[in-house]
């Protein structure tokens, strides 16, 4: 089984290089995943254990 250290993160470049207001979609096998740069919110709600589904 390969190292999964030595492989990357895919879409990795993709997703670091988003910029506010953008957001990456990645389809897999019919669910849709949408990407997009945390916000400051985001981030303290994070840090308190609060999920907001």
């Amino acid at each position: 089984m390969e190292n999964s250290k030595n492989r990357p993160f895919p879409y990795e470049r993709e997703i670091m290089e988003l910029n506010d207001g953008e957001q990456l979609i990645i389809h897999l096998s019919g669910t849709a995943f949408v990407i997009r740069p945390a916000t400051n919110e985001d981030l303290d709600m994070n840090h308190c254990g609060v999920m907001d589904m």
